[in-house]
């Protein structure tokens, strides 16, 4: 079987340049410049799309991979924000520091109960955190993948914020 019609079975289009190719991998991957620099999520990965928009390839999933991470900061932001206002429903619930007065008080039933549920809740938030951390990743690399192969990603639950390059 020849080269092209493999590509062609697989869903790669032939005609995009290797140069676009590999810039598009570039724009996906740039994102893990956030564990290096603060909001190297968006400069490197906007810096480099800007630089090529001009490729219809690489115009394409610039927009993809930037619509991805303004929708997972958002994401991240809601999570933080219920995180927040629950800890705060439950610390008035336990009347804040009031109890925290009388040891023996603060242990009795109620209150443990509301401690559990206090726990639980928490954990349920850092479990989600860490599950939109691992599918951010996880649709990185797969986009990259898929970029480096000539093929279009779209990522999942992406809010398209940008829509046309000007």
């Amino acid at each position: 079987m020849s080269i092209y019609l493999h590509c062609k079975i697989l869903g790669m289009d032939t005609n995009r340049t290797t140069p676009g190719k590999n810039i598009s991998a570039c724009i996906h991957l740039s994102v893990f410049s956030k564990c290096f620099i603060p909001l190297g999520n968006f400069i490197l990965p906007l810096i480099l799309w800007l630089a090529n928009r001009k490729n219809p390839f690489v115009n394409e999933q610039g927009k993809q991979c930037l619509n991805f991470q303004i929708s997972t900061t958002l994401y991240y932001v809601v999570l933080t924000f219920i995180g927040l206002f629950g800890t705060l429903i439950f610390w008035v619930s336990l009347d804040g520091f009031e109890k925290f007065d009388d040891v023996d008080n603060f242990f009795q039933l109620y209150h443990t109960t509301e401690l559990f549920s206090f726990f639980i809740f928490i954990g349920i938030v850092i479990l989600l955190m860490i599950a939109l951390f691992l599918f951010e990743t996880i649709c990185t690399i797969l986009a990259a993948i898929r970029a480096g192969e000539g093929r279009t990603y779209s990522y999942p639950l992406s809010i398209p914020f940008i829509k046309e390059a000007y």
